[in-house]
C-alpha cells in the first residue's frame, strides 16, 4: 500500500490512465454480469475511478496552469 498523501508528490498522466481503465473494466464486468471475473469489489472500482478522475484533472490543470505562466 502507498502512503495515503503520496498523490501530492505527484503522479503520472499515465498511472491515472491506466488505473481508471482497469477499473473502469471491473465495472464493466459487473455491469455485464461476470461479478466472479472481478478484481475488487464494485465499491473499490467505482471509489478508485473517482480517485483517478480527480487526479487525472488535477495534473492536467496543475500543466495548464505552469503552462500559462510561462507566457
Amino acid at each position: 500500500m502507498r502512503d495515503p498523501d503520496n498523490w501530492k508528490k505527484g503522479i503520472p498522466v499515465d498511472s491515472y490512465v491506466g488505473s481508471l481503465h482497469r477499473h473502469y473494466m471491473d465495472v464493466w464486468l459487473w455491469n455485464q454480469g461476470y461479478q466472479e471475473e472481478m478484481t475488487e469489489s464494485i465499491h473499490d472500482s467505482l471509489c478508485a475511478i473517482v480517485f483517478n478522475a480527480h487526479g487525472l484533472l488535477f495534473e492536467l490543470l496543475r500543466s495548464e496552469d505552469v503552462e500559462s505562466q510561462d507566457v
